[in-house]
C-alpha cells in the first residue's frame, strides 16, 4: 500500500496528522474570529455609536440656538419673527421621547 507524506513549513506529516493540525488551526481561527467580532460589537456598536448620537444631539441643539438668536436680531429690524423648534420623532418609544440624552438635560 502506498504511503503519502505531506509537508507544511518544512514539517513532514501523514495525512491524518495534517488533518488533525488543520482542524486545530481551524478551531484557533474560529476562536480568534469570534473574539474579534465580540470586540467590534463591544467597542464600536456599544461604545462609539451612543457617543456619536449624543454628540450629534448636542450639536443640533447648539445649531438651533444659534439660528434662533440670529432670527431674533433679524426680527427686531424686520418685524418678522421665525424660530426653530426641535422635536423628537413621534414614533419613538415613550422612554426615548421624554428623556433626551443626558448631555442636553445638564445644559
Amino acid at each position: 500500500m502506498p504511503t503519502h507524506q505531506l509537508s507544511l513549513a518544512g514539517r513532514r506529516m501523514s495525512p491524518h496528522a495534517a488533518a488533525r493540525m488543520a482542524a486545530a488551526r481551524r478551531a484557533q481561527a474560529q476562536h480568534a474570529y469570534s473574539a474579534a467580532d465580540e470586540n467590534a460589537l463591544e467597542n464600536f456598536v456599544l461604545g462609539r455609536i451612543p457617543t456619536a448620537i449624543s454628540t450629534a444631539w448636542v450639536e443640533l441643539q447648539d445649531w438651533a440656538q444659534q439660528v434662533n438668536e440670529q432670527m431674533k436680531l433679524t426680527a427686531a429690524s424686520s418685524g418678522v419673527g421665525v424660530q426653530i423648534e426641535l422635536a423628537l420623532r413621534r414614533d419613538l418609544p415613550p422612554l426615548h421621547r421624554h428623556h433626551p440624552p443626558s448631555d442636553v438635560q445638564d445644559r
